[in-house]
């Protein structure tokens, strides 16, 4: 019974990328907050999809965080795939925070709302790979993100 929970979910979020799809880069730019705040700008190759059973984007992303502070600078290179539909949203990213020259990689999962995949809200916990740690940064976070997407915008307000 557990299993099928699970295909139904996989299921019910293929059906809007089922008709018409284009594929193309997507600017997505994003702010969260992990113990402190960092800003994100990323690079998606998203495939959006805008037919009769629904709207929705996805696909691989490739970007950078940093942080705000001038007192201990983090920044972050950042790899991942990224699926919203309708109002839900879920990433799964591999994260490298780069501070003083040691690398702590964390593996990513992130789930939360969306909106047509313009825009999301996403809780997730970063799972340490390796033994250093940045303790500036909480294994927990929150991210609001944005796909700057002119053809999705065009086709949801149409």
């Amino acid at each position: 019974m557990k299993g099928s929970k699970y295909m139904l979910l996989a299921l019910l979020m293929a059906v809007p990328f089922c008709g018409s799809a284009q594929k193309k880069l997507i600017f997505s730019p994003g702010v969260s907050y992990q113990k402190e705040f960092f800003g994100e700008l990323s690079i998606m190759y998203a495939e959006t999809a805008t037919n009769n059973t629904g709207l929705g984007i996805y696909g691989p992303k490739l970007g950078i965080e940093m942080n705000f502070s001038s007192d201990s600078f983090i920044y972050a290179s950042k790899l991942g795939f990224e699926v919203d539909v309708l109002f839900f949203s879920v990433r799964a990213n591999a994260v490298s925070y780069i501070k003083d020259g040691n690398v702590d990689l964390r593996l990513l999962p992130e789930v939360g709302f969306g909106f047509f995949g313009l825009a999301n809200l996403t809780y997730g916990y970063g799972i340490p790979v390796l033994n250093y740690r940045v303790e500036d940064v909480s294994r927990y976070r929150v991210t609001l993100t944005f796909n700057l997407s002119r053809d999705l915008w065009r086709d949801i307000f149409k």
